[in-house]
């Protein structure tokens, strides 16, 4: 894997990364003693931050700025209007429910999971403009004991470019846990699979061979939506504006 390796540090200076550290086993082994390779790179930038934490402050500062946050807010459908969109949708929960209709000038569809559906409601839209989606699960096992890693560890990432591998990753409070795998789901469900421990096992003992399936337990996992061009391949993540699909004032973030 080592000309995968130097890829990675080729494209790291192409996007301006220009602080990656090759290292060799005996520097990897003073460093991550708990991990066994003969190469690596180290990342000095690279560090874990609260996102709970920051959405809440991203919030704060919005709302501070005159931004009107609306949750639990469905978005059945959104017609073209001579000011720019009519936004028709449904607030609340159960009986409390109520409708909501509003006017914009510029509509950002941000809705992750369910940008591709919010983005076939949208009036005069036209769907070869909306690429193809599948979801993806990446479920993460934690490590049922302490131990002294002090850094994110990760193996060279698939070819399939599914995902970047089983990867070791720590928490604010110095808990580790490792994730995620790729799993091709048909429908949102984020329980973790308990037989899964075996094969995330499998995985990381490629770096780290004293892991057994014992050590794990399930945590949590995500969804992700991942695009694929019309030929099958997979493609990163798309922003479209006016020049995509002919909709002044529409900004559409897919994937």
């Amino acid at each position: 894997e080592l000309a995968a390796l130097e890829q990675i540090a080729r494209r790291a200076q192409e996007n301006g990364v220009m602080d990656l550290k090759e290292l060799d086993e005996n520097a990897l082994r003073t460093m991550a003693p708990l991990v066994q390779a003969k190469h690596g790179l180290f990342s000095p930038s690279t560090g874990i931050v609260d996102s709970h934490g920051l959405m809440r402050s991203l919030l704060h500062q919005a709302q501070s700025l005159g931004v009107q946050f609306a949750g639990l807010t469905y978005v059945e459908r959104v017609n073209r209007h001579p000011k720019g969109f009519e936004v028709w949708a449904q607030c609340g929960s159960g009986n409390e429910q109520e409708p909501y209709r509003f006017t914009c000038t510029r509509f950002v569809n941000a809705a992750g999971l369910e940008a591709h559906q919010l983005a076939s409601q949208i009036e005069s839209l036209a769907p070869s403009s909306i690429p193809q989606i599948r979801f993806y699960k990446g479920s993460y096992f934690k490590l049922n004991k302490r131990v002294p890693l002090q850094h994110l560890v990760y193996p060279v990432p698939e070819k399939s470019e599914m995902g970047l591998g089983v990867h070791a990753t720590l928490d604010l409070a110095g808990g580790v846990r490792f994730g995620p795998d790729v799993e091709f789901v048909t429908e949102i469900n984020y329980t973790v699979d308990i037989d899964k421990a075996e094969q995330f096992a499998q995985s990381v003992q490629r770096y780290m061979p004293w892991i057994k399936s014992a050590d794990l337990v399930p945590d949590y996992s995500g969804i992700r939506p991942k695009l694929f061009s019309a030929d099958g391949a997979a493609m990163d993540f798309v922003i479209q504006d006016y020049r995509d699909h002919g909709v002044p004032g529409l900004v559409q973030l897919f994937g």
